[in-house]
């Protein structure tokens, strides 16, 4: 289980008895526009409609991929979740409209910040609590085919929550799916070289090896989404032959002697 951390979404916030959203935290920038509504309510209503809200968190029409600025941000996450999975695919992240806005002297959020996640991640089984999580959810339905198809996915065990994987294992994830993820312009997003994901790999494996890891190839073969087999190959392979003690040894176990001698001539 991981670690409970203070702004996780699910702890930003908690329903009042009347059904409204109040951040735990007092802290963040807040809207003011609704400030003077009729109610939170009201406010809400308002804001459900507002074109900026849904542009916010749905691309458009014309939408062709992510840009280049959000291809290098992708890749220096490393590690995507379910959410940013999901971004690649559509364009779409909830939590892009999410926002805290102000009613008299008291403070709201527009919609649940792990409402994104929660929808996702349930093929959109989460049921709306006010009328911005409706309004989401209707432009949410659009994206079906996605959302099952990471149902499924979190279903079989193939993907475990909250999701966090390669950019390269996301990728593979679509393209499995006949949804392959296209970059900016339609074209293809700038991946590591081979040499880069070997180097990339013997490090997460010293990583783990050296927290006491004890599955540490299983466990790094998973977040690559490879085989444990395939990954020695990765780790092993050299561009030129290793010196004797080099950087490498001892990161795979050592081949076992057979006990042979060399016979002499």
């Amino acid at each position: 289980m991981l670690p409970n951390r203070p702004l996780d979404p699910s702890r930003q916030y908690q329903i009042d008895d009347f059904g409204r959203i109040r951040p735990i935290h007092q802290m963040g920038w807040t809207k003011e526009r609704w400030k003077n509504a009729a109610s939170p309510e009201a406010a809400l209503v308002d804001i459900a409609v507002a074109p900026v809200v849904m542009a916010d968190i749905f691309p458009p029409s014309d939408w062709s991929g992510l840009t280049p600025e959000e291809w290098t941000e992708m890749r220096a996450k490393r590690y995507l979740d379910i959410e940013d999975g999901f971004y690649l695919a559509t364009g779409v992240n909830v939590g892009y409209g999410t926002f805290r806005f102000e009613w008299g002297n008291e403070v709201f959020f527009n919609m649940r910040p792990d409402f994104g996640f929660l929808s996702i991640t349930t093929d959109l089984g989460e049921e709306p609590i006010n009328p911005v999580e409706s309004a989401v959810r209707d432009r949410l339905i659009d994206y079906y085919i996605q959302t099952g198809a990471l149902r499924s996915a979190i279903d079989a065990g193939e993907i475990e929550l909250p999701g966090l994987y390669t950019l390269d294992w996301w990728l593979a994830f679509w393209e499995l799916r006949g949804l392959p993820v296209q970059g900016a312009g339609g074209s293809a997003p700038v991946t590591e070289t081979p040499e880069q994901r070997r180097e990339r790999l013997k490090v997460r494996v010293r990583e783990e090896k050296a927290k006491g890891t004890k599955a540490f190839m299983q466990v790094v073969a998973k977040e690559e989404g490879i085989s444990p087999s395939r990954l020695k190959q990765l780790v092993a392979a050299e561009s030129a032959p290793a010196a004797p003690g080099g950087m490498w040894t001892g990161l795979l176990p050592a081949a076992k002697s057979t006990g042979l001698k060399k016979r002499k001539t």
